[in-house]
């Protein structure tokens, strides 16, 4: 993602090293790797982060969301931040996502007698 004018042709994911906790403001976000905490501030842009590697593009996640064209720019800008301090990671053509890595892995769970 780019400062101005951000780069949504890529697609992104919140990086592997980064977990959410869930707040009522949105959610806290920690980086395990470099130990930075970040606030999401709101329980869309929570739901934006958390649908990211769902799509090729986050204009395409933006709108699975349901989130108003005018609005575009303000989450734009929370995503390249989010980007710039490596809460998000690129996904490259080559390399599947981490959803679909734990779906392959998924393993039938027996009931509990």
């Amino acid at each position: 993602m780019q400062e101005q004018g951000t780069d949504l042709g890529r697609r992104w994911r919140l990086h592997s090293r980064v977990a959410l906790r869930p707040e009522p403001f949105g959610a806290l976000a920690y980086h395990y790797g470099n130990r930075r905490l970040h606030f999401l501030r709101s329980p869309d842009l929570v739901r934006l982060v958390q649908a990211l590697e769902d799509y090729p593009t986050p204009r395409l996640a933006f709108d699975a969301c349901g989130l108003h064209q005018d609005r575009w720019p303000s989450f734009a800008k929370a995503l390249t931040a989010l980007a710039t301090s490596n809460f998000l990671e690129p996904v490259s053509a080559t390399r599947s996502t981490t959803r679909e890595n734990r779906r392959e892995k998924e393993v039938p769970i027996a009931p509990h007698r």
